[in-house]
């Protein structure tokens, strides 16, 4: 049953990524008919708490991602962080 939501409750494997760091979903809004569930492109991430630390400015959105460790993010963001990734990785 792999891809599906069936509930917002973390399967096992995003409880260990959630204790990693958050977890980032891309989602595509022009897509989205219901906003409590939103289309998922299937772009996956899991950034460290420092990052998310760095890169949000506001203290109570800050506070509300390291807490809730699952936030969705345009399609878009998340694609291009996964190709910084990846040209990191092949420069490294």
């Amino acid at each position: 049953m792999r891809g599906l939501v069936f509930d917002k409750a973390p399967c096992d494997q995003c409880k260990k990524h959630m204790e990693q760091g958050v977890i980032l979903i891309g989602i595509d809004e022009s897509r989205t008919h219901d906003k409590e569930n939103p289309w998922r492109t299937g772009h996956f991430l899991v950034v460290s708490e420092a990052w998310v630390r760095r890169c949000v400015s506001s203290d109570e959105l800050r506070d509300n991602i390291l807490k809730q460790r699952v936030v969705f993010v345009p399609g878009e963001m998340a694609e291009q962080m996964l190709h910084k990734e990846e040209e990191r990785k092949m420069m490294a």
